[in-house]
């Protein structure tokens, strides 16, 4: 089974910054109402497009917020790790609110304690969630915890292999409003920092 990122990497042009360009352009897609058969990509990640959405999963997807005129900034295309749904919604740790150093550290912590477990890798995650939200911890949690509303989402999930969720949390497809990435990502440091 080839992934959205298997295709990535095997493009002779990749780069992280073009890649991260040109996975933006297709979540664009996705968002836009085109047909997925329009461009070869669409047909190959149409597997793993869906309305519907598990914990302990991680996708791309398409946000309007409810609160956007209010929010200090907030961001259109979120990468989130799915916490706990609802009738309403879902609440996911959306990696593109830290640095890449933040993320790393984070996504390795979530691997350390789900090794550390005899359950499979995801559902060691969902149930490990009470240890990940420790913020004395795992202080990076803390500024990347976002609720999201159903009839907020503008597009399909796209869900990452768990295979792939290094690189996807390595690419730099944020589309933040009303606010710099740089400054989103200076500010959640600062607000990890105070959760220790």
């Amino acid at each position: 089974m080839i992934s959205i990122f298997d295709t990535i990497r095997q493009n002779p042009k990749f780069h992280v910054d073009k890649s991260a360009d040109w996975f933006r352009t297709k979540i664009n897609e996705l968002g836009s109402g085109a047909p997925i058969q329009q461009t070869e990509l669409m047909k190959t990640t149409k597997e793993f497009q869906s309305s519907r959405l598990l914990p302990s999963t991680m996708v791309f997807f398409s946000y309007d917020p409810k609160y956007k005129e209010t929010l200090p900034y907030y961001d259109k295309f979120p990468l989130s790790f799915v916490i706990s749904i609802d009738k309403t919604g879902f609440v996911g740790i959306n990696f593109h609110y830290l640095s890449q150093p933040m993320r790393i550290k984070l996504f390795d912590s979530m691997y350390t304690i789900a090794r550390q477990s005899r359950l499979p890798t995801q559902q060691a995650l969902q149930l490990n969630w009470k240890l990940l939200s420790n913020a004395s911890k795992f202080p990076a949690v803390v500024p990347a915890v976002k609720r999201y509303l159903f009839n907020h989402v503008q597009s399909k999930f796209i869900k990452v292999p768990i295979d792939d969720w290094k690189t996807a949390i390595m690419l730099e497809n944020a589309q933040f409003k009303k606010a710099s990435a740089n400054n989103v990502r200076t500010i959640s440091k600062a607000i990890a920092a105070r959760s220790v």
